[in-house]
């Protein structure tokens, strides 16, 4: 290598290893971390899951066991097995 290419790559390691500072695109807003839409937000997602793992998944378990689901419909989906036409869906 000549002597140009070596002081190229030494610029070029020097330029990549020198720190840099980050700067924010702007200062932070806060004006919208009230919006009642964004508390109501999270407070509907705290009541949902909770409903979720309290309520749904409990009475999905009971309306899916033998007796019931004789009367209800419900079919349990034990295996999933892929459409007979799979090769013609692209």
């Amino acid at each position: 290598m000549t002597f140009r290419r070596w002081m190229a790559a030494l610029a070029a390691v020097g330029l990549l290893a020198a720190p840099v500072t980050a700067s924010a695109h702007d200062d932070y807003d806060d004006a919208f971390e009230n919006h009642p839409f964004l508390l109501a937000a999270e407070a509907g997602s705290v009541c949902a899951y909770a409903a979720d793992q309290i309520l749904f998944r409990p009475l999905h378990w009971m309306l899916n066991q033998k007796p019931i689901s004789t009367v209800t419909g419900h079919e349990a989906m034990t295996t999933r097995m892929p459409p007979p036409d799979i090769e013609n869906i692209h």
